[in-house]
C-alpha cells in the first residue's frame, strides 16, 4: 500500500525506498509509550486540579488513568 513518494507502508514498521537504497524503518516502541504515561500523568494531574483546589485522591487518579489512555491511544493503533 503506497503512503507517499518512495515510503510503502508495511505491518512492523514503514519500508522506505531511496533510489537503489531500501531500509526498513521502526519506532522505538518503549519511549514511545515512556512519553504517553509521562504526558497523561502530568495532563491528568493537572486536569484533575483544573476546576478544583482540593480534589479527592481517587479523582486525580481517575484523571491519570484517563489521560494516559488518550495518549496511548494517540500514538498508537490497535487492531481489533
Amino acid at each position: 500500500m503506497e503512503v507517499g513518494r518512495n515510503v510503502y507502508s508495511n505491518r512492523g514498521g514503514v519500508d522506505v525506498v531511496c533510489g537503489d537504497i531500501h531500509c526498513m524503518m521502526e519506532p522505538k516502541f518503549f519511549p514511545v509509550l515512556e512519553m504517553c504515561i509521562q504526558n497523561g500523568i502530568r495532563l491528568g494531574y493537572s486536569r484533575a486540579f483544573k476546576h478544583n483546589e482540593h480534589p479527592e485522591e481517587e479523582t486525580i487518579f481517575m484523571e491519570i488513568e484517563k489521560a494516559i489512555e488518550n495518549e496511548i491511544y494517540e500514538w498508537f493503533n490497535f487492531k481489533e
